[in-house]
């Protein structure tokens, strides 16, 4: 309605978090916000404080001084930085219509719950990752972590490599917060899949360290920014480089888990050495003529199968 306080308004300044969907009345919309339908309705502040006064909804609504809401019973004050990080939130206004957006059933403070706890599943799933590739290290010499071991040349500190390498652009570098040091076979100058092995001048020390610190990097990024923070992986076309942090970092999860595996059975070549982690193997045995037997059951069944 012309010279009314617009929705947009709130939408504009909060993050584009709010979706609006037409209701033709003031009406219906504080009927919704009533029923929890929706989580706040804003216009002229006398209107809203007409509806707040009326009998069915006292104890139920309270107009609140911030670009004139009336809001449901559970929500506070303090609405900037409430919605400002990024919690998903419904609000009913009035531009040239009235407007309200319905929620998925479940109140604002249990998205933000279920998104915390979204990001803390994902990042400790990388830090798995990030703990089995380095692992994989443990009591080999400089040549058998170096040593191609597939036709394709993967190695595990190539590997190494090439996993700090991803997360220097997947997060600290496409979020505006680049760890400070050159990565020299990141230049487009550069042979392909340079990331992917070791030259004799580098260190196995000043691989796993750059890994290190660019996770350290990493972790201060995934933990600062929300799930739906925006950025731009450096090295991705234009068309597709723009990604949310949840995208990124579920991408990031599953190409460390990939490596991870790929470290497992390189390691498996090397010397026989399998497990996840010092913890354990969760294998179910270690005795080496358990796993002679079965590699040969194995073999039998896959001859049969063809014979």
């Amino acid at each position: 309605m012309p010279g009314t306080t617009s929705a947009a308004y709130v939408t504009s300044h909060f993050l584009g978090n709010i979706k609006l969907t037409e209701k033709p009345r003031f009406s219906d919309c504080v009927t919704a916000l009533a029923n929890s339908e929706v989580d706040a309705v804003t216009t002229d502040d006398v209107i809203l404080a007409g509806f707040a006064a009326q009998p069915q909804y006292q104890g139920k609504l309270k107009v609140v001084g911030v670009q004139r809401v009336v809001m449901g019973p559970g929500l506070g004050h303090n609405l900037v930085p409430e919605v400002g990080d990024s919690t998903p939130f419904r609000m009913c206004g009035a531009d040239h219509t009235v407007q309200c957006m319905f929620s998925t059933g479940t109140d604002w403070r249990s998205r933000r719950m279920r998104e915390r706890e979204l990001k803390e599943d994902l990042h400790r799933q990388l830090r798995g990752a990030r703990a089995a590739v380095l692992w994989k290290l443990d009591g080999l010499s400089e040549y058998d972590v170096r040593r191609p071991l597939v036709p394709t040349g993967t190695n595990l500190l190539g590997l190494v490599k090439h996993l700090a390498t991803v997360e220097w652009g997947h997060f600290g570098a496409a979020f505006g917060d680049p760890l400070d040091e050159h990565l020299p076979w990141v230049a487009e100058d550069t042979e392909a899949s340079a990331d992917m092995w070791v030259a004799p001048t580098e260190t196995r020390g000043a691989i796993v360290a750059l890994y290190e610190r660019v996770a350290a990097r990493s972790d201060e990024v995934i933990e600062r920014l929300p799930l739906d923070a925006v950025g731009h992986v450096p090295w991705w076309p234009p068309e597709i480089s723009r990604v949310t942090l949840h995208g990124i970092l579920a991408h990031t999860v599953a190409e460390a888990q990939r490596h991870a595996g790929h470290a497992d059975i390189l390691r498996e070549l090397v010397d026989g050495s399998t497990g996840h982690g010092p913890a354990g193997s969760l294998l179910p045995s270690d005795d080496a003529g358990w796993w002679r037997a079965r590699f040969d059951r194995l073999e039998r069944a896959a001859r049969e199968a063809v014979e």
